[in-house]
């Protein structure tokens, strides 16, 4: 997408956006046109589906420099060098209607390949608690919760995959956690175990944090 794909972008999230089960799914940017334009250039790219000529779906893919102050990498600790690879997973949106056909699973598989093609290493995607849709799709594509906790006052996710190394986990030691539970996440997560699924519990969901496995030259932030 480019430029003078600004305005059905945002239609698209103004639709979006006032449709939302609970207001902490997404919230806006304090300047949308900005956000929207930031990742229709150098730093960031975006992809639309289209029915006809109707945009229905969209998925942008920041491309932060290493010194950027928004680099996720810079949450999770990686060096100057690693945030140089980093690409954000960003906004990824799609209309009620269109919903339920894959469509944003297939929006992730793409920003990932193209990431890759650009020289990229590490994708991280930020992620509300209660945003049980999107954070399936990014399990779907191998992505972890490596680190939750509050950025700009909001409680979130930080799902993140080496596309070059996979980190690995360990079968015991799993614990099951309330998608919820903000307190219990930032304990595990702060201990080392990572979310790496989602399971159900007499028809309730559960995350499922497990330890990362320790690969011999893999230091747990170079990760």
């Amino acid at each position: 997408l480019g430029q003078d794909d600004l305005g059905d972008i945002l239609a698209l999230r103004k639709e979006v956006l006032g449709g939302l089960e609970h207001p902490d799914i997404y919230v806006p940017e304090a300047d949308e046109t900005a956000f929207v334009k930031a990742h229709l250039g150098e730093r960031g790219m975006s992809f639309g589906v289209f029915a006809g000529s109707r945009m229905i779906s969209y998925g942008m893919l920041g491309l932060p420099a290493a010194a950027d102050k928004d680099n996720l990498g810079a949450v999770i600790g990686l060096d100057a060098g690693q945030r140089a690879r980093v690409a954000h997973l960003a906004s990824c949106m799609t209309v009620r209607e269109y919903r339920g056909h894959c469509i944003q699973r297939d929006l992730v598989v793409a920003r990932m390949a193209l990431a890759r093609e650009l020289g990229c290493r590490y994708c991280l995607a930020m992620v509300s608690l209660r945003n049980r849709v999107s954070r399936n799709n990014l399990f779907a594509a191998g992505m972890a919760v490596r680190w939750v906790g509050y950025l700009d006052d909001l409680r979130r996710q930080l799902m993140y995959l080496d596309m070059e190394a996979p980190d690995a986990f360990d079968e015991t030691g799993e614990a099951l956690v309330d998608p919820l539970d903000f307190e219990r996440q930032c304990e595990l997560a702060h201990a080392g175990s990572w979310g790496i699924a989602e399971t159900e519990r007499e028809g309730q969901p559960l995350l499922m944090f497990r330890k990362r496995r320790t690969v011999q030259g893999k230091s747990a932030t170079a990760s």
